[in-house]
């Protein structure tokens, strides 16, 4: 996948991850580094799935 992760502030993004049966551990979520601070896209979220548990 090449597209950004979603933003915390994207919630339509992150409502499809969990559709997906993806999961969120906030530890792993991070600031984009080319992003201005300050900017509400700075803060990215990171989901996953383990290969056994993806269906397609």
């Amino acid at each position: 996948m090449n597209e950004p992760p979603p933003s915390l502030a994207n919630q339509r993004s992150r409502r499809v991850m969990v559709k997906l049966g993806m999961a969120r551990d906030p530890a792993d979520d991070f600031d984009h580094p080319l992003v201005p601070e300050g900017n509400p896209a700075r803060r990215n979220v990171l989901y996953r799935i383990a290969r056994a548990d993806w269906a397609g």
